[in-house]
């Protein structure tokens, strides 16, 4: 693996654990690591299974959308665009989404779940997709533009030690900022 792609994983899995810091109360995070594994995978967070009861707010819904889009945010960013290597953020993003408008009755289509959406129905379906997607993209990106120094501080680390967990990760971020 190369240094640059190394440094483009360490950021997209800091933007991912970042975005969630952020927005649950407890990150729940296990380990974040950049030591590529035999599968392709180059990076992951493993988080903790925390339970969040049997039902979920809208706004919850959303902020799980926002940290599945953290990490390409994250590299648009830092990198000034994003890879490929987003397709599972991207599906579960989608798929929160689409249950939100299908099933949950979250969305300006309406309250009624829909069993199939074929024609104007599937037209509209995708774009209100489209519209949540896009709107919890662009918060990601103003939060992590915001933090963007305090980020590379743990982009940093992680480079350095390769895999780091939640006590590291919460004492990078809470240090005091040198003058």
């Amino acid at each position: 693996i190369t240094k640059e792609a190394l440094e483009e994983t360490a950021i997209h899995e800091i933007g991912h654990a970042f975005v969630r810091y952020k927005l649950f109360e407890n990150p729940g995070i296990i380990k974040i690591t950049v030591n590529p594994e035999g599968t392709g995978t180059l990076g992951y967070v493993q988080y903790k299974t925390i339970k969040e009861g049997y039902v979920q707010k809208k706004s919850t819904l959303l902020n799980r959308i926002k940290v599945s889009l953290a990490g390409m945010a994250a590299e648009e960013v830092f990198i000034g665009e994003f890879s490929n290597g987003n397709t599972s953020d991207l599906e579960k993003a989608t798929w929160n989404a689409r249950n939100m408008i299908t099933k949950y009755g979250m969305s300006s289509i309406g309250f009624g779940q829909l069993e199939k959406e074929s024609g104007e129905m599937a037209t509209k379906v995708q774009e209100e997709v489209n519209n949540i997607l896009s709107q919890c993209y662009k918060e990601t990106i103003e939060l992590i533009k915001t933090n963007k120094q305090l980020m590379k501080k743990v982009v940093d680390y992680l480079l350095e030690h390769k895999e780091i967990n939640e006590e590291q990760f919460l004492e990078i971020l809470n240090k005091p900022q040198k003058k």
